[in-house]
Protein backbone atom coordinates (compact mmCIF):
# COMPACT_ATOMS: atom_id res chain seq x y z
CA UNK A 1 0.00 0.00 0.00
CA UNK A 2 2.72 2.35 0.77
CA UNK A 3 4.16 2.25 -2.51
CA UNK A 4 1.69 3.80 -4.01
CA UNK A 5 1.72 6.84 -1.58
CA UNK A 6 3.61 10.12 -1.99
CA UNK A 7 4.58 10.91 1.83
CA UNK A 8 4.57 14.78 0.52
CA UNK A 9 1.45 14.66 -0.50
CA UNK A 10 -1.94 15.40 1.84
CA UNK A 11 -4.55 12.96 1.12
CA UNK A 12 -7.27 14.01 3.14
CA UNK A 13 -9.34 15.80 0.49
CA UNK A 14 -9.65 11.94 -1.21
CA UNK A 15 -10.88 10.69 1.67
CA UNK A 16 -13.47 12.71 2.00
CA UNK A 17 -14.58 12.22 -1.05
CA UNK A 18 -15.22 8.40 -0.46
CA UNK A 19 -17.57 9.35 2.09
CA UNK A 20 -19.53 10.99 -1.21
CA UNK A 21 -21.23 8.08 -2.85
CA UNK A 22 -21.83 10.02 -6.02
CA UNK A 23 -18.72 10.36 -6.97
CA UNK A 24 -16.96 7.19 -8.36
CA UNK A 25 -13.11 6.02 -8.15
CA UNK A 26 -12.13 6.78 -11.60
CA UNK A 27 -13.23 10.14 -11.76
CA UNK A 28 -11.29 10.50 -8.14
CA UNK A 29 -8.21 9.14 -9.75
CA UNK A 30 -8.72 11.66 -13.36
CA UNK A 31 -9.44 14.33 -11.09
CA UNK A 32 -6.57 14.10 -8.79
CA UNK A 33 -4.07 12.51 -11.01
CA UNK A 34 -4.16 9.18 -9.84
CA UNK A 35 -3.74 5.57 -11.22
CA UNK A 36 -7.12 3.83 -10.24
CA UNK A 37 -5.18 1.08 -8.93
CA UNK A 38 -3.88 3.62 -6.66
CA UNK A 39 -7.53 5.15 -5.52
CA UNK A 40 -8.81 1.52 -4.88
CA UNK A 41 -5.41 0.61 -2.35
CA UNK A 42 -6.20 4.43 -0.41
CA UNK A 43 -10.34 3.41 -0.36
CA UNK A 44 -9.64 0.09 0.85
CA UNK A 45 -7.16 1.44 3.20
CA UNK A 46 -9.19 3.63 4.58
CA UNK A 47 -12.20 2.06 5.13
CA UNK A 48 -10.29 -0.25 7.03
CA UNK A 49 -9.38 2.02 9.67
CA UNK A 50 -12.98 3.37 9.91
CA UNK A 51 -13.83 -0.03 10.28
CA UNK A 52 -11.38 -0.59 12.91
CA UNK A 53 -12.53 2.39 14.44
CA UNK A 54 -15.64 1.63 15.19
CA UNK A 55 -14.80 -1.43 17.19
Amino acid sequence: MKKYLNPERDYTDLFLLFDSEEIKEDEIARDMNLELQTVRSIKKQWYDSEKDEMF
